[in-house]
């Protein structure tokens, strides 16, 4: 059974194998000379008065784009694997009607779908993952001079959570 899903899957499989491989290669080009634009820019202006502020800013202004674009692709990663290798898993064999000559064999219905989406999800969380890993990777830097952005920062923090706001009132000294 896991032969046939195999054979029957190996097409998409091989086509996001491709996909992913030609994602790394290009962020692995990239990578390294965005990682040394960062340490430079880093130790360079360390040893200015004025601090990192101004680097900062700069360097995730101008590499915004590129982020954001690989961003989309991880976030629209998941949805594609189910458009293209979630929809015509069933209706495949059921257009064609070969799900009656599985259904015939020795494999019961629940067992034949079980192998058929076990294989096709650990796949798709696989090709998911790696690509979110090879994104993790390469946005390294960038995710650094994000950090000092409140919109990138962690949604509550100390400061946020002691100050006063519309909706609470600020806290009464009580025993």
């Amino acid at each position: 059974m896991i032969w046939l899903t195999w054979r029957q899957f190996r097409a998409a499989a091989t086509m996001m194998a491709a996909a992913l491989a030609a994602l790394a290669a290009i962020l692995a080009l990239t990578g390294p000379g965005l990682a040394g634009d960062y340490s430079t820019g880093i130790a360079a202006c360390t040893t200015q008065s004025g601090g990192c502020s101004n680097f900062v800013q700069h360097f995730f202004r101008d590499h915004q784009s590129p982020f954001l674009a690989v961003t989309a692709v991880v976030l629209v990663l998941p949805a594609l694997i189910g458009l293209f290798w979630g929809a015509p898993l069933i209706t495949r064999e059921l257009e064609a009607g070969t799900h009656r000559l599985v259904w015939n064999q020795s494999v019961t219905r629940t067992r034949w779908l079980a192998v058929k989406l076990a294989l096709t999800g650990l796949a798709a969380m696989t090709a998911a993952g790696l690509g979110s890993l090879v994104v993790t990777w390469w946005s390294s830097p960038i995710d650094k001079t994000a950090a000092n952005f409140p919109k990138m920062g962690p949604c509550c923090s100390t400061h946020a959570a002691s100050s006063p706001s519309p909706t609470r009132p600020s806290p009464s000294p009580s025993a």
